[in-house]
C-alpha cells in the first residue's frame, strides 16, 4: 500500500513538473508585446500571391505594434485594391503609395519604390518610433513564411542587427548576397548559379543549401525576400540599382542599401538567420 502511494506520488510530481515546463515554454515567440515593427514591401502584379501573403502579415503583426507600409506601381492586376483593402481592415497606422512609373530598367525602378518607403519613414520619423523594419517581398516568395520563427529571431535581437532570412531548400538569393569570401556582382561578367554557395563561404562544399540547424551566418549583403533591420540603421541609407563601378550595368538594389549601412555604421551584425525561413 505504501508503495502504491508512493508510485501515485511521483507520477503526480511528473506531471507537474510537465505541465510546469510546457506553460514556460508555451508560444513564448508569438506573445511578445513589446516589438515596434514598421512591415514594407513593394508589389506589382502580385495579385496571385497577396491573399497568402497578407495573411503571413496578419499572423506576423500578432501582438506588435505596427506600421504598415507598402508601394504599388503599374499593376494590371487587383494589387492595389487588395493592399488598399488590408490597410483600411487592418489598421489605421498604414500607408499604400500608388504611382505611375516611367523608369525602365528593372532594378533602378525596384529602387525607386523602395527609397519612396525609407523617405516616407524619414519624413515621419517612423525610424524613432519603431524599432524595427521589415523589408519583405508580397510575391510567392513569402507565401510559405514561417512566421514562429521571425518572432523567434526578434527574440534574440540582442545578437544581431540585420537578420536575413534563409530557405528550407535551396538559398536562391544569391545577387543580393555578398560575404567577406565573395563581394562582387555576380551577374557582372560571371554567373550567379543556386548551387555553389561554396563561392560566396568556405565553409560550404558545392551545395545549394543552408541548413536550418546551423548557427548564424555572417554576411555583407543578403536578402531573400524577407530582412528584419533596427531602424536606427536607416539613417542615411539609401537603395540604388546600379552597379557602384559601372552604372549602365544593373546590380541588386539590396547590395548598394547595405554598403550605405555599413559605411555609415561599420560594426554592424549583419546575418543570415539559418532557421528563420519562408518559401
Amino acid at each position: 500500500m505504501n508503495k502504491l502511494i508512493i508510485y501515485s506520488l511521483i507520477i503526480i510530481i511528473i506531471i507537474i513538473i510537465i505541465i510546469v515546463i510546457r506553460f514556460l515554454r508555451f508560444d513564448t515567440f508569438t506573445n511578445k508585446i513589446n516589438h515596434s515593427v514598421i512591415i514594407s514591401g513593394c508589389a506589382r502584379d502580385c495579385a496571385k500571391y497577396l491573399p497568402k501573403v497578407l495573411e503571413k502579415i496578419k499572423k506576423l503583426a500578432e501582438g506588435k505594434d505596427v506600421y504598415y507600409i507598402f508601394y504599388e506601381n503599374d499593376s494590371k492586376d487587383s494589387t492595389l485594391k487588395l493592399l488598399q483593402d488590408f490597410i483600411n481592415e487592418n489598421t489605421n497606422k498604414g500607408l499604400l503609395i500608388s504611382e505611375k512609373l516611367n523608369i525602365k530598367r528593372r532594378t533602378p525602378r525596384i529602387a525607386y519604390c523602395r527609397n519612396q518607403i525609407l523617405q516616407h519613414i524619414y519624413n515621419n520619423n517612423l525610424h524613432k518610433k519603431y524599432n524595427y523594419y521589415i523589408n519583405m517581398d508580397l510575391d510567392d516568395v513569402n507565401k510559405n513564411l514561417d512566421v514562429n520563427s521571425v518572432n523567434r529571431c526578434l527574440s534574440e535581437s540582442n545578437n544581431w542587427d540585420i537578420a536575413s532570412v534563409n530557405q528550407n531548400r535551396y538559398y536562391y538569393d544569391l545577387w543580393a548576397l555578398r560575404t567577406e569570401k565573395k563581394n562582387n556582382n555576380c551577374w557582372y561578367k560571371e554567373r550567379c548559379t543556386n548551387n555553389r554557395l561554396d563561392r560566396w563561404f568556405n565553409k560550404f562544399k558545392k551545395t545549394n543549401r543552408i541548413k536550418i540547424n546551423l548557427p548564424y551566418i555572417p554576411v555583407l549583403s543578403a536578402f531573400g525576400g524577407f530582412t528584419i533591420y533596427k531602424t536606427n540603421l536607416l539613417n542615411d541609407s539609401i537603395y540604388s540599382g546600379e552597379d557602384k563601378i559601372n552604372p549602365i550595368i544593373d546590380d541588386c538594389e539590396h547590395v548598394n542599401f547595405h554598403e550605405s549601412i555599413f559605411n555609415n555604421y561599420p560594426k554592424t551584425r549583419f546575418f543570415i538567420i539559418p532557421y528563420m525561413t519562408n518559401n
